[in-house]
């Protein structure tokens, strides 16, 4: 009877912690299913190597109701990091550590404590820090409302930030030159020397700077008349447009030498004493597109091609004195910049970026990843590499033209990584990671300068690891 009755006890007992585990494992699903946050643990992207010893943290969580915006940052070298900071309301979601360690895998978390929630651990590795100098851009520099990429004249670096300012800079050393404030220079004395170079910047007019002191040379008369986008200086000429405009200045005193009304212009290039600038009738997928070419000393039309309806339309033309190439599509063609005839043209793999011409070679992005170094004259690809392949967060997109240095391509993408890619093998021989964003580069001697959305200006060597 004592048997029956413990055999019949452990039968119940069994049924209910089978029934537990069933409510449990419900229990569990639907919180999976409905989760109370989402967390993003943005930057760096997870397993990231070779990243810059100061490395800015950046994530976003989102929630089904109101949050009150605490959260507690977890960092450390083991699995299991410890407890860092309390994130609290009204920070923003980001913060800088370092520097780090290098040579050092990090992990990192987020736990909100109210209702709780945890994101899952990340990690990354902590490269050799290539950071020679970093300077700091005011707080909130919003990249996509300036001239982000980093120009080089002579022994200075020069860099726009938020509020369109323009800071010179030391390339050697990072010791501030100058400041340029558009909206303090509401005059200018009447004789002023002539700069022995010059320095233009775009702020929706054009502002001539002598480039060793800041001082106003000249500005162009009206605020709409070039839009944001930076000109193009050929010796004694200025070329820039605006939404609906091509003008042609006078270096030296700004003055406008011809200017021609077109439809949507959307970028300008210049080789040879042509100007090639690509309009369209409709930002939209069903506008017709064009690239013109114009006589670089008077305005004329030379000849327009009509690329139709593609999409994505033609922009970014790249020209010599005697080819222009522009990307259309799926389509990189290589015309005849005296006559816009087709001397070939490349299908590429995926959707044909900005082309980049050097040495009488042509890079080419294909899609997102994908790069192909296509012979000028032929049109035959000469290698094909791929970089990191990347999440939808942290897609890789060349950004402005790379750089040559040391017989390395130095690319800046997107996806925060800085690439040196063997110019005649294709080969990556690095790559480090520094900032989300990045929006180009620019180079001085065997340096290089990147800014991201982090906020710094980073001048990194390019020694091999």
């Amino acid at each position: 009877m004592k048997r029956r009755t413990a055999m019949a006890l452990g039968v119940g007992l069994a049924m209910i912690l089978l029934l537990a585990a069933v409510a449990c494992s419900k229990s569990g699903d639907d919180e999976e299913e409905q989760a109370f946050y989402r967390f993003f643990l943005d930057t760096p992207p997870d397993g990231a190597t070779d990243v810059n010893p100061m490395v800015l943290l950046h994530w976003s969580i989102f929630c089904n109701m109101d949050w009150s915006g605490d959260a507690d940052l977890y960092l450390g070298v083991t699995p299991y990091p410890p407890f860092l900071r309390k994130i609290t309301r009204g920070e923003s979601g980001y913060h800088r550590p370092g520097p780090l360690k290098p040579n050092q895998t990090y992990y990192w978390r987020l736990y909100v404590p109210s209702p709780p929630g945890s994101s899952k651990v990340q990690s990354f590795t902590v490269g050799r820090d290539r950071t020679v100098w970093a300077y700091a851009l005011p707080p909130g520099q919003s990249l996509f409302d300036t001239q982000p990429i980093p120009r080089v004249l002579g022994n200075r670096i020069y860099q726009t930030s938020e509020k369109n300012l323009l800071y010179c800079l030391d390339a050697a050393t990072g010791a501030l030159f100058w400041i340029f404030d558009p909206s303090q220079a509401t005059s200018m004395a009447k004789a002023r020397p002539a700069a022995a170079e010059r320095i233009y910047h775009s702020t929706g007019r054009i502002w001539c700077l002598d480039a060793f002191t800041g001082a106003v040379q000249w500005r162009s008369v009206s605020p709409a008349a070039t839009g944001y986008r930076p000109p193009l200086a050929r010796g004694d000429r200025l070329f820039a447009h605006s939404n609906d405009r091509i003008s042609c200045f006078d270096a030296a005193t700004g003055s406008e030498i011809w200017g021609t009304d077109r439809v949507l212009c959307t970028s300008l290039a210049e080789a040879g004493g042509r100007v090639f600038v690509t309009t369209t009738t409709s930002l939209y997928n069903d506008g017709t597109t064009f690239l013109e070419c114009l006589d670089a000393e008077t305005g004329a039309l030379l000849w327009s091609r009509d690329f139709g309806t593609q999409f994505p339309y033609p922009r970014n033309p790249a020209a010599t004195a005697s080819r222009v190439y522009i990307n259309c599509a799926d389509r990189l063609y290589c015309l005849d910049a005296a006559s816009g005839a087709t001397i070939w043209e490349f299908a590429a793999r995926e959707r044909a970026g900005k082309p980049f011409v050097f040495a009488d070679q042509v890079l080419l992005s294909e899609g997102q990843d994908s790069y192909v170094l296509l012979d000028a004259g032929s049109g035959a690809p000469l290698w094909r590499t791929t970089l990191i392949n990347s999440d939808y967060q942290h897609y890789t997109s060349m950004n402005g033209d790379p750089v040559v240095v040391g017989g390395n391509l130095m690319l800046a993408d997107w996806s925060g990584y800085l690439y040196a890619i063997d110019a005649t093998t294709g080969a990556i021989r690095w790559h480090y990671f520094v900032s989300t964003d990045m929006q180009g580069i620019a180079s001085f001697g065997n340096l290089v300068y990147v800014t991201g959305d982090d906020e710094y200006l980073y001048c990194l060597d390019t020694e091999q690891p």
